[in-house]
């Protein structure tokens, strides 16, 4: 695997944890937007996926962080976790 491939990968795994932790908390005001995680955190919410993964590229670079729907039941998309299509 690359180096930006392995970053990504390593990024999705951590903040798909972390992101399992926070549902609960996001779900009452943030339900179907999109969660901007980096190292473990929740760094920005956002209303469309395109946003997201923009803000995401702007401020981290490609492979450095991820993002999540925030739905009732998280979907983990492994290195897919940038997929727009959601």
């Amino acid at each position: 695997m690359d180096s930006v491939a392995q970053r990504t990968a390593d990024q999705v795994r951590q903040n798909y944890e972390a992101f399992r932790k926070y549902l609960p908390t996001l779900l009452p005001e943030h339900r179907g937007q999109y969660a901007l995680m980096k190292d473990g955190v929740v760094v920005g919410i956002f209303l469309i996926a395109i946003e997201t993964y923009r803000a995401g590229e702007e401020q981290f670079g490609l492979g450095n962080f991820s993002m999540q729907k925030i739905v009732d039941k998280p979907i983990d998309l492994g290195y897919f976790s940038h997929d727009l299509s959601q």
